[in-house]
């Protein structure tokens, strides 16, 4: 049976680990840690921590982004094995709003950050560079009414929905210009392909009806398939499977408390969700094919030992 880990830093606030997975931080109200160092962040009074995210690995080391209040998100660079230090602070005038979650993509190093308005900026840094405004590529013509900011030609900031946008995750298509999804409080999840048009494209995905407001997105490890797997937690327990641009979804209805995280195994055939209650299930993920060419999930929730 499993119990509660005491620490003595307080209430931990997000968990993450690198995409090789051999490092994993663990975010405090006032304090960041690393494989059991504590990296020390230069956070101004009654600040506290929100969200991390690592970047994919790369040859100059680990780079984890922390998002705290009010509106600033820190840069931490590995530039020894276990050595992390302050690179770079993204303050209020690139970050204008509280940060409600944020991810690296899996190609590249671009890191998108949602915000409490519905609105979602995008930075990028060339290796060993700051971050900055994801600013546009010079072969894409893009309407100056289509900017988010219109005293600028950038597209790093766009709106996308009414709501507060409480989840947001990378799509994994195996190419440089991935797409995203993102999930708001109202249950709605939309596919935004940033760069992909003219403009931000938006494209609103099939959920269940009655839906509950979402609390976190995974899309599943490619691995070279056509078939591209999204997972969805929502508030009222639920999960919910669906295929990228099919009009197919499976909800499994857990019946208990509200799942705040889920993550799929590196070969994107298993799905663990954690839940409110201190539950964390998993499930064996396989597909099936429909008359009509179309592909639908399978979830088949797995036994484990109490």
């Amino acid at each position: 049976m499993s119990r509660p880990l005491k620490t003595p830093h307080g209430r931990a606030v997000d968990i993450r680990h690198s995409s090789n997975g051999t490092k994993m931080a663990i975010l405090y109200e006032t304090k960041c840690i690393i494989d059991n160092s504590v990296v020390a962040l230069s956070l101004s009074e009654g600040s506290i921590g929100l969200k991390l995210a690592f970047a994919p690995e790369s040859s100059s080391g680990g780079v984890l982004a922390v998002a705290h209040t009010p509106s600033h998100i820190t840069i931490l660079q590995e530039t020894a094995p276990g050595v992390w230090v302050q690179k770079q602070v993204l303050e209020s005038d690139l970050v204008p709003e509280v940060v409600t979650d944020m991810c690296f993509a899996r190609v590249g190093s671009r890191l998108a950050v949602a915000c409490g308005t519905g609105t979602i900026s995008l930075y990028s840094a060339k290796e060993g560079s700051e971050y900055e405004p994801y600013h546009k590529e010079p072969d894409i013509d893009i309407p100056t009414d289509m900017v988010a900011n219109k005293a600028s030609t950038t597209t790093s900031r766009k709106a996308v929905s009414e709501r507060m946008i409480t989840a947001v995750c990378w799509g994994d298509d195996g190419s440089s210009r991935p797409s995203m999804v993102c999930g708001d409080e109202s249950g709605a999840v939309t596919l935004v392909e940033p760069y992909l048009d003219r403009n931000w494209n938006l494209i609103a995905l099939p959920m269940p009806p009655k839906p509950s407001g979402v609390l976190c997105v995974s899309c599943a490890p490619s691995l070279g398939r056509t078939l591209h797997m999204l997972a969805v937690g929502c508030r009222d327990g639920r999960m919910v499977l669906a295929v990228l641009k099919s009009p197919h979804f499976v909800v499994h209805h857990t019946g208990i408390a509200a799942c705040y995280r889920c993550e799929w195994s590196p070969c994107g055939s298993l799905l663990a969700g954690a839940f409110a209650d201190d539950t964390i299930l998993i499930w064996s993920v396989t597909t099936k094919c429909h008359s009509d060419g179309t592909y639908a999930p399978v979830l088949e929730l797995m036994k484990t030992d109490q």
